[in-house]
């Protein structure tokens, strides 16, 4: 549930904020790392924070990407779950599960649209097997928790102040906001995180950073580098028409 990493000067992480369902901007984002660690002559280390499905229109594509992996020697990517996958594989193993119906109405209609189903002419299926894969279920519900380097921890909503990151639940960091959003407290590390969309994203405010951009309404995907080992970073905010490098760290 919890990868950790060592942090390298032949190394840049990067991080990408909640894709949900935008496939496109997520296949922009990450050739964009690919091309950035090349020129950087470094291995580029990829970290998805979360939320691949719902909402947007292309979650079956996401996953496939996803599944499939790098095509470039010199990446890896290391996805993180975040509450609308876990939702999602949740009511796949089990239709009758308490999260089914809060699933179907925050994005599950067109997560099942981008698999082929069609409210016109299909009735809204008692199991989601006729449609969707095992093979992408798994996959989501497989997913580990959080990623850890020596500088940064990485997780989808983020994490309750005062808590050790071993004794954190799984619901706050899928579902935490308000108390984690409003924390100054020290995590010991740099936390990354989505979760909670705002236009402000992306966003450093020292402890932690926010990367969620809502791209299923703004059409915005965002990138954070880290170079130097972790100890300064660059955002990217990546769109369909073009990508506009911000090289300060906007702060909020």
């Amino acid at each position: 549930m919890h990868q950790k990493f060592k942090t390298s000067d032949h190394i840049t992480d990067y991080a990408i904020g909640d894709v949900h369902g935008c496939v496109e901007q997520l296949r922009i984002a990450l050739d964009w790392c690919a091309a950035d660690a090349l020129q950087s002559g470094t291995r580029g280390r990829v970290h998805l924070l979360g939320d691949y499905v719902d909402r947007g229109p292309s979650s079956r594509e996401v996953i496939d990407l996803l599944i499939a992996g790098p095509q470039e020697s010199h990446m890896s990517w290391h996805p993180i779950k975040g509450n609308h996958d876990d939702m999602f594989s949740s009511v796949w193993f089990d239709p009758s599960h308490n999260l089914a119906t809060a699933w179907w109405e925050h994005g599950g209609q067109q997560t099942l649209q981008s698999y082929g189903w069609n409210p016109l002419y299909n009735p809204i299926p008692d199991t989601l097997d006729e449609f969707v894969p095992e093979e992408h279920a798994e996959f989501l519900r497989s997913l580990p928790m959080t990623a850890e380097t020596d500088t940064h921890i990485y997780v989808h909503a983020g994490l309750r102040p005062g808590v050790d990151l071993e004794k954190q639940s799984l619901h706050d960091m899928m579902w935490i906001r308000g108390e984690f959003n409003r924390s100054c407290h020290d995590f010991g590390k740099v936390v990354v995180y989505g979760h909670t969309p705002d236009k402000k994203n992306p966003c450093d405010h020292g402890n932690r950073i926010a990367m969620d951009s809502g791209c299923f309404g703004s059409g915005v995907l965002s990138v954070v580098a880290f170079d130097d080992s972790g100890r300064s970073l660059r955002f990217q905010t990546i769109t369909l028409e073009s990508t506009v490098e911000n090289v300060a760290s906007p702060k909020p």
